[in-house]
């Protein structure tokens, strides 16, 4: 082949590769919304549909669909784009769903570690642009039962707008954002992907991102209808020097779950999937408040990761370094495999009204095992309400059938080297509560025994 013709293909081959990439401009906006409700952020995109928008600390984003905007600034001149009017629950609550910026500081009290956090623009933002969820080549489970949904390739570069660094065939990486933007039931989609890595990520409402193994160093922001899940037997671990929010925007577990939907469960051998009808009817879909497996933290010393929400681990909950935080109300549960873990570089810090334990009864092994700091509440953000640590009942007779090597084991270890600190408001009021799983009724699944009936019920022990 010629020199010519080998610069030539070259060029193409250049040019082809600079084309899958726009330019990442941010720009700041105002939105008016159609109900007259103001918007402020950085505009990063305009789609057909959708207008892609990052908070104006650049800590998160989110799109909004042009139908709920009325106007919004470009270069500082208004656009017009729908009329205002009213709108509907299922508007408010689905299609608009919209409450303000995920990393904003709360209303009152201290700022969380996250709302300090300074960021920059990222190396690359990707947005899923196929959201015509055809072809439905797929189903979920929902409370209202089987949702169709669009199944496809998060490899495929095609099926991203890319701004900023072109992807050139390489993995994501830790300082690039994913967003999905939600859509309308009908037009649900998941996105598959392998070992994957990224800074920020939005799963809207019937959006859904279903990694093998993920690692995080930015914000998550999950919406009630949205997934980011590792679907493997693998680990999503967070990572890097930032102080960063994780937020899966579900009902509180210990409201759905009743004593008639355990008693459903423990009948049954299978675990009834009947019991499963019970918990949907009162959240969207059971299956997105698993965010992983494993779910591990190995933030930088000084860094932070507070979670935010109902959220379950498949497994391992374990803090290997940095610091984890339960944010207010925050329920976090895992699976009774393994216990959970705050090892000697880590600590853990409860919030006012978190809980923390297990989502069904674990007969033997420790369910907490404190090898570093456990803060409940700390001296900026004292507790002013309580919070919970949920703890099993153990079986030291072997009437389940499971070695408890001589009754060696507890709820809640704590090494010689591990430390409790406790920070309160009023200590008459906001206390830490231990208590068992079942005790009254709280949080809890019924551990299936080995000949795949269900344990009974601490109220019903004999005592």
């Amino acid at each position: 082949m010629s020199c010519p013709r080998i610069f030539t293909l070259t060029l193409l081959t250049c040019l082809v590769a600079a084309a899958s990439a726009a330019e990442l401009v941010l720009t700041p906006t105002e939105l008016v919304l159609v109900d007259g409700r103001k918007v402020q952020g950085q505009l990063a995109a305009e789609l057909d549909a959708h207008l892609i928008v990052y908070s104006p600390g650049l800590g998160t984003i989110k799109s909004f669909r042009k139908e709920f905007v009325a106007s919004y600034t470009k270069d500082k001149k208004p656009v017009k784009v729908s009329a205002p009017r009213a709108l509907t629950p299922e508007d408010l609550e689905i299609n608009l769903d919209w409450n303000g910026w995920l990393d904003a500081a709360p209303d009152k009290g201290p700022k969380p570690a996250y709302a300090t956090q300074k960021w920059s623009p990222p190396k690359r933002l990707m947005v899923w642009k196929n959201l015509g969820g055809q072809p439905q080549n797929g189903t979920y489970d929902s409370s209202q039962g089987k949702v169709k949904c669009m199944v496809a390739n998060g490899a495929d570069a095609g099926n991203w707008l890319v701004l900023g660094a072109p992807l050139d065939g390489q993995l994501w990486d830790l300082d690039t954002d994913l967003i999905l933007p939600g859509v309308e039931e009908g037009k649900s989609y998941q996105v598959t992907a392998g070992d994957v890595s990224f800074r920020h990520v939005s799963a809207e409402n019937h959006a859904q991102l279903l990694c093998h193994r993920m690692r995080i160093q930015g914000n998550v922001w999950i919406h009630e209808r949205g997934r980011v899940q590792v679907t493997a037997v693998k680990e999503g671990t967070f990572v890097g020097p930032f102080h960063t929010v994780i937020f899966l925007d579900r009902p509180p577990i210990g409201e759905l779950i009743t004593k008639e939907w355990r008693r459903a469960w423990a009948r049954n051998s299978n675990c009834d999937p009947e019991g499963f009808k019970i918990v949907r009817s009162g959240s969207w879909d059971y299956g997105g408040y698993q965010l992983a497996q494993y779910i591990f933290i190995k933030k930088d010393p000084g860094a932070s990761v507070e979670f935010l929400g109902n959220i379950i681990s498949r497994d391992k909950f374990w803090c290997f370094s940095g610091t984890t935080i339960l944010g207010p109300d925050c329920a976090m549960m895992a699976d009774t495999r393994n216990g959970d873990w705050v090892m000697k570089d880590a600590t853990l810090q409860l919030m006012s009204g978190a809980t923390w334990g297990k989502f069904q009864n674990k007969l033997n092994l420790n369910d907490q095992g404190i090898d570093g700091t456990v803060e409940f509440g700390t001296a900026e953000r004292p507790l002013t309400k309580d919070v919970f640590v949920a703890t099993s009942w153990k079986d030291y007779s072997g009437l389940f059938h499971e070695s408890n090597n001589g009754g060696t084991y507890s709820g809640f270890s704590v090494a010689a080297q591990g430390k409790l600190r406790m920070h309160s408001a009023d200590p008459t009021s906001a206390r830490v509560v231990f208590r068992y799983l079942d005790r009254d009724g709280g949080i809890a699944w019924c551990n299936k025994r080995n000949d795949g009936h269900g344990n009974p019920f601490y109220k019903e022990l004999n005592k």
